[in-house]
């Protein structure tokens, strides 16, 4: 799913200091390279909610979430080692991620954590 059209537009407004263009009468350029927006207050701790088993053998997990925060859903087979399953943007309250890989690898245990 492409979720660019849920994400919000940003505007940059670059003001000339006193009015007065630059010096040498040439444009300016500004280039953003990245841009990464974080809500102010702190993130709920991350909540799943639901795990489920298709008939297909894949799992859809359901998370409570926060909008325009990022979460970091984590996988293990033993519950010692832990490894990034997929690191999620949230655009609603509820975020739904689907675990295609696990039918062939058998038992997995799952855990969200809320980042940054």
């Amino acid at each position: 799913m492409d979720i660019s059209r849920f994400l919000p537009v940003v505007h940059l407004n670059i003001w000339l200091i006193g009015g007065t263009p630059p010096v040498n009468g040439n444009e300016a350029e500004v280039v953003v390279t990245r841009f990464e927006f974080v809500p102010l207050g702190d993130p709920q701790p991350a909540n799943l909610t639901r795990v489920e088993a298709q008939t297909d053998g894949t799992i859809h997990l359901s998370l409570d979430t926060q909008p325009d925060r990022r979460y970091d859903l984590q996988i293990s087979t033993n519950l010692f080692q832990r490894q990034s399953l997929s690191e999620l943007l949230a655009i609603n309250n509820v975020t739904v991620f689907a675990d295609t890989n696990a039918v062939s690898d058998g038992l997995r245990f799952y855990r969200a954590l809320t980042l940054p």
